[in-house]
């Protein structure tokens, strides 16, 4: 399971080099973190989406939900 995790990521990190403005390319990284237990990973992640989107209401509570984790 792990490894299909950083075989995710890897592809989505590609992903977001490939589409730096897309919200949905940042938005899929930030939940393969999440998913894999990297949180801080996640959090900046949903981060940066939100500087791309920055009235994104879906990502505000997840932003929030991981925060109250790590």
């Amino acid at each position: 399971k792990e490894n299909k995790y950083q075989q995710a990521i890897g592809l989505f990190k590609r992903n977001t080099i490939n589409h730096p403005l897309s919200v949905n390319a940042f938005k899929r990284l930030a939940g393969a973190y999440a998913e894999s237990g990297q949180i801080k990973l996640a959090i900046k992640n949903y981060e940066k989406i939100l500087t791309l989107d920055s009235n994104n209401k879906q990502i505000e509570s997840l932003l929030a939900e991981h925060k109250e984790k790590s």
